[in-house]
């Protein structure tokens, strides 16, 4: 029983330190989450589906619609099912962008992926799903954000992500 009753306040904790209010914060401390855009700017398509390990360019938008400056520190990147013409690899990248207070600040990276390498696959415009945790600091503690998005394969789709 004591461990059914330990493994509930974890998740219960767990689940509390994704709010707004970060977990270091004062109490009364918020912080507004920034809006971010998640684009793909180079797929397969782009590289004419190679074979094998290839690099996938990511980019994003933070606009910071708090009162203070935040910093991107991290940001993880993973894939949500296989579907599509590649298998994104689990990796984490690191930056220190730095974003004054209702500024925007934008970081564009590269990623591998393992692609199909097949244009006439069933899949091969078939949307790749991506989890982006986004690590941030601010004066009032230390945050995160988690997205989701599906990059479609076909048409402009993978520019703006669905």
């Amino acid at each position: 029983m004591k461990y059914a009753a330990a493994v509930f306040a974890t998740v219960l904790a767990t689940g509390c330190a994704s709010s707004p209010q970060p977990a270091d914060a004062a109490p009364g401390d918020k912080i507004t989450a920034p809006n971010v855009t998640f684009i793909q700017l180079v797929g397969p398509a782009d590289q004419a589906f190679p074979s094998g390990i290839i690099q996938v360019q990511f980019g994003m938008r933070v606009e910071n619609r708090d009162d203070d400056a935040i910093t991107l520190r991290s940001i993880e990147l993973s894939p949500i099912g296989t579907t599509g013409p590649y298998v994104l690899n689990r990796d984490t990248f690191f930056f220190g962008k730095k974003i004054a207070a209702s500024q925007t600040g934008d970081v564009i990276w590269w990623a591998s992926a393992v692609s199909r390498g097949n244009p006439f696959a069933l899949d091969a415009n078939a949307p790749v799903s991506v989890r982006a945790t986004l690590h941030f600091e601010s004066p009032h503690g230390k945050f995160r954000k988690v997205i989701f998005r599906d990059f479609s394969q076909s048409g402009t789709g993978a520019r703006r992500g669905n």
